[in-house]
């Protein structure tokens, strides 16, 4: 019995400690195709989450915007003096170390970017998904990220010249918006950076304009919508639509991605915008703003003719007169007396 007890006693620390290397090896080839001496089935043993490496942010791209070859709806920045969009595109400049936004538009086959002293035209871009809930503002909620460039971070940002609105790229410490004019890098202080609505926030005011409208850009019409004020509710709740026109002759509401001021058209009904704040009431009484001319419309009242002008990106300053017409300007280089004008600043 005694040299049972020892064998059995010998056989039973053989088997501990052929389970202590078995332990030992499975811990040592964890992630590799090792053998289950237990079952006698082949396994795969993957790596805890803890031990995986997190996954890096692509370059150029932030939280809840999207880049894409086609788009639903592409994001408009700018407008050209013949009155077509400027949409907000992505592309790799040459060298592969850079990617900057630009501009672009339905008819060119490249995006336009400012660099190094030049307008590039990028032939192989993507355009920016414009269904993400966005704004361009002075004072930004949160910056649009357009890319990253040889000074750092780029942000989307869109400014006036010659009274059409560019889109280009800022960064830190760069205080202008350089955007490609003439075959030109041109640096604008006066400039608008595209924002991200931040979640959860309060929506942009949406005010209602007589009788104008801004024809084009429609990306959605609703029939028999019940009313003007649903129509305006219909564009406060879509991200997309900056503006929206209620035609009462048919109670139709058509929504529109932006208001372009070569568009401008009398017609009956109410043109509703959407705007970053109510504008400054404030008018110049007796007083002409001069400057380069942008584009006219009559419209009802003085407030109205201020309204447009902020909800469009090339506007600097507003006359309404005593005919009631409204007249826009994209630059200001001063004022005159003029007892039958009164001029507005934005």
């Amino acid at each position: 019995m005694p040299k049972a007890s020892s064998g059995w006693f010998l056989t039973g620390t053989v088997l501990v400690m052929v389970l202590a290397v078995v332990v030992l090896v499975s811990t040592r080839l964890e992630g590799f195709a090792t053998c289950d001496l237990l079952s006698g089935f082949v396994s795969t043993v993957t790596p805890s989450s803890a031990t995986r490496p997190a996954q890096a942010q692509p370059s150029g791209q932030t939280p809840s915007v999207r880049w894409a070859a086609s788009p639903p709806l592409k994001q408009v920045g700018g407008y050209s003096s013949s009155g077509d969009n400027r949409y907000v595109c992505q592309a790799q400049l040459p060298g592969g170390t850079s990617v900057l936004p630009g501009e672009t538009t339905d008819s060119a086959a490249s995006c336009d970017v400012a660099w190094n002293g030049a307008k590039v035209a990028a032939q192989d871009f993507t355009y920016l998904d414009g269904s993400s809930p966005m704004y361009y503002s002075k004072f930004p909620a949160r910056k649009v990220v357009g890319g990253r460039g040889d000074t750092g971070t780029q942000w989307v940002c869109r400014a006036a010249q010659n009274g059409e609105a560019h889109i280009g790229r800022t960064w830190s410490g760069a205080d202008a918006c350089h955007i490609p004019v003439d075959g030109k890098e041109m640096a604008v202080a006066d400039l608008e950076y595209l924002s991200l609505a931040t979640p959860g926030g309060t929506a942009k005011p949406v005010l209602a304009v007589s009788n104008v409208d801004a024809q084009g850009d429609a990306f959605k019409m609703v029939s028999s919508v019940g009313g003007d004020d649903v129509c305006s509710k219909l564009c406060s709740a879509a991200p997309a639509c900056n503006s929206a026109f209620y035609d009462d002759g048919t109670d139709s509401c058509t929504l529109r991605s932006a208001v372009n001021p070569q568009n401008l058209t009398t017609r009956s009904g109410t043109l509703h915008l959407k705007v970053n704040s109510a504008p400054d009431p404030t008018w110049k009484s007796n007083t002409s703003i001069t400057g380069t001319a942008l584009t006219s419309v009559p419209t009802a009242s003085a407030s109205d003719c201020s309204l447009l002008c902020s909800a469009i990106a090339p506007c600097r300053a507003a006359n309404w007169d005593s005919s009631g017409l409204c007249s826009l300007k994209s630059s200001v280089s001063g004022n005159s007396p003029d007892s039958s004008t009164q001029g507005w600043l934005k």
